[in-house]
C-alpha cells in the first residue's frame, strides 16, 4: 500500500485492514473472504430437506467438510503467504460506519458471506498475502438452507445497479465507494462477480484500493474468492484457477467423491 511501509507488521496490518473495513461498506476486508475466516456456525451436520422438486434430500456439508474441502497455500501463486485469521472485533478504535444510503449495506452480503443477512448453516476460508505485501486474496466457502444461497446473490443484484456510488463515514473519516458488477466465469450452477474501488479522503496517505469479488454457487454451497488491490484503486480479478480449483473440490464433496488436489 502506497506510503505504508513494513505492512507486515501486525499493528500497520490491522489499521489498513481497519481502514479497508471503514471504507468499504459493502464489504469489510477482514471479515470478508479476504482476510479472516469467518467464524463456523456449527460443525454438527444440520438436518437435510427434501428437495423443492420432491426428488431426494439435498446434501448438506457441515462446517468441518467445508474446511476439508477448502483449498490449501499450494492453490495460490508461488510466493503468496497465508495468514492467521483476524477478529476485527476485538481491533480498537473502530467506531460505527455511517452510510449514505442504507440500502447499499446489503451489497456487502456478496463480499462478507460469513456474516451474511441470511446466515450460513457453515462457513470456511483462507487468506493469503502477496510478496510484496501490496495485495491479499482469499476464499471463502460458505453452505445455505435451502434455496438461501440464491436469493442471497438476488438480493445483490437487486441493490447493486442503485449502489454505483455511495459514501461510507467511520470516526470521521469519509470514504468514497464505486461498484460495478463485472462478467463472471462460467462455473458452477450461477456466477456473479462484482468490484469495489473505495477512495479515501483528500490527504490521505493512500491512494485507495479495490476489492473484487467472484462468487459461484454450487447447489447451496456459495464459493468466493477475492483479490483486493491495496497499492492502488485499480481492480484485479481472483485468480481463476483458485476459483477453478475450489468449485471441483466442493463439488467433489458435495458427491461424496474423493477430493481433487488443492
Amino acid at each position: 500500500m502506497s506510503g505504508i511501509p513494513g505492512f507486515r507488521s501486525a499493528a500497520v496490518l490491522s489499521a489498513v485492514l481497519l481502514l479497508a473495513g471503514c471504507g468499504a461498506g459493502i464489504g469489510d476486508v477482514v471479515d470478508g473472504a479476504a482476510a479472516a475466516k469467518p467464524t463456523p456456525s456449527g460443525s454438527a451436520a444440520p438436518t437435510p430437506t427434501p428437495s423443492d422438486d420432491g426428488g431426494p434430500a439435498r446434501r448438506y456439508l457441515t462446517s468441518d467438510q467445508l474446511d476439508e474441502a477448502l483449498v490449501g497455500e499450494d492453490a495460490f501463486p508461488a510466493g503468496w503467504q497465508t495468514l492467521p485469521a483476524t477478529d476485527t472485533a476485538t481491533m480498537p478504535g473502530k467506531g460505527p460506519i455511517v452510510i449514505d444510503k442504507p440500502e447499499c449495506a446489503k451489497a456487502s452480503e456478496l463480499l462478507n458471506l460469513g456474516n451474511a443477512g441470511i446466515p450460513p448453516m457453515g462457513t470456511a476460508a483462507i487468506v493469503a498475502m502477496s510478496p510484496r505485501d501490496r495485495a491479499l486474496s482469499g476464499v471463502t466457502v460458505a453452505a445455505f438452507g435451502a434455496a438461501d444461497a440464491g436469493r442471497l446473490i438476488d438480493r445483490v443484484r437487486e441493490v447493486l445497479p442503485r449502489c454505483a456510488t455511495f459514501s461510507s463515514t467511520q470516526d470521521g473519516k469519509k470514504f468514497t465507494q464505486e461498484t460495478t458488477s463485472v462478467p463472471p466465469v462460467r462455473l458452477g450452477d450461477e456466477a456473479y462477480a462484482m468490484a469495489v474501488v473505495t477512495r479515501p479522503p483528500a490527504g490521505s496517505a493512500t491512494s485507495g484500493w479495490a476489492h473484487t469479488a467472484a462468487v459461484v454457487r454450487v447447489g447451496d454451497v456459495l464459493i468466493e474468492a477475492t483479490y483486493v488491490n491495496l497499492d492502488g484503486p485499480s481492480p484485479e480479478m481472483p485468480d481463476e484457477d483458485l476459483l477453478r480449483r475450489q468449485v471441483d473440490r466442493v463439488k467433489a464433496a458435495l458427491a461424496g467423491r474423493p477430493l481433487p488436489p488443492g
